[in-house]
């Protein structure tokens, strides 16, 4: 008989938090297979059950947060496979009083920058074959904007501010997003980034700051690293798993007592990694037996 919990069905459970904790703190899916002696695919699989099940979750919580409606929005640079053929565009976007990140996507950009002669040798063979790459990043912004109807606004007349650098694409994306929010007030603040110096004072610091830790925490976020995706839904999915983590598990600052998620007004509070990986959303807050439940 199922018990519709996260970890139903599998079959060596004790796992999935240090899965979480240690895929979470930096390391890879090796090194993480060998610490928990498992073998590298049935880790790849349990990593995937667990990502998915914390995407619901995320989406599950974003209904109950009490968001004051200041957001900010930017762009990161990673890959799949190979950093100079492949590389990515990963939009995030966080609520700025609470550090909670509202989503992340990562979308496919063309080979950019100076390359040396043997590069644009081996960019014209992948052109040859699999032809030119696209440019999708606007697909990854209007993602994560759209992931604000999720959210638990202000149910009269919501006032929407998004912070962002002066990105020409983002005004564009955001008047297309908010026509599902037609009671919204949507501001846009836009700042040049090379006008400020690095440091707390910056008007995007939050949303650089959060960059950091993921390319901290998560291994296949760093430029220069062999823990790299090759595909990049998958690395789509180890996003989810580190949102999750960081803002209902890990505090905010360094010996803090709240997390993102409860700074934002999340009900539920500081989970476990424990009731992060047996979270189950099935009969709703009446029967559940998880403070999880969605309303």
């Amino acid at each position: 008989m199922g018990t519709f919990r996260g970890d139903c069905f599998d079959k060596k459970p004790w796992h999935n938090a240090p899965v979480v904790d240690l895929l979470c703190g930096g390391g890879g899916l090796r090194e993480t297979a060998r610490k928990l002696h498992m073998a590298r695919t049935a880790l790849q699989l349990k990593a995937r059950k667990l990502s998915l099940n914390c995407h619901w979750l995320h989406r599950n919580q974003l209904a109950r947060a009490e968001l004051v409606g200041d957001f900010m929005l930017d762009e990161a640079i990673v890959f799949e496979e190979d950093r100079r053929l492949r590389p990515l565009s990963l939009a995030v976007l966080i609520e700025k009083p609470s550090w909670l990140i509202i989503d992340a996507f990562a979308s496919t950009k063309p080979p950019h920058g100076s390359r040396s002669k043997a590069t644009q040798e081996r960019i014209d063979r992948m052109v040859a074959r699999e032809g030119e790459r696209r440019d999708r990043h606007t697909t990854g912004i209007a993602k994560v904007l759209r992931t604000l109807v999720w959210c638990g606004l202000p149910t009269e007349a919501p006032r929407l501010t998004l912070i962002s650098d002066k990105e020409p694409t983002y005004r564009d994306v955001l008047m297309r997003v908010s026509r599902a929010l037609p009671c919204a007030k949507v501001t846009h603040v836009t700042f040049k980034s090379d006008e400020y110096k690095r440091g707390l004072e910056h008007p995007l610091f939050e949303v650089d700051h959060t960059f950091a830790l993921m390319r901290d925490r998560v291994g296949r976020f760093r430029r220069m690293s062999w823990l790299h995706s090759k595909m990049r839904k998958w690395l789509n999915r180890m996003v989810a798993l580190y949102i999750c983590f960081r803002n209902y598990v890990r505090p905010s600052v360094n010996r803090g007592a709240y997390t993102p998620g409860q700074l934002a007004g999340i009900p539920t509070g500081r989970l476990s990694l424990h009731q992060l990986v047996r979270w189950r959303q099935d009969w709703g807050p009446e029967r559940s037996v998880l403070p999880t439940a969605r309303v």
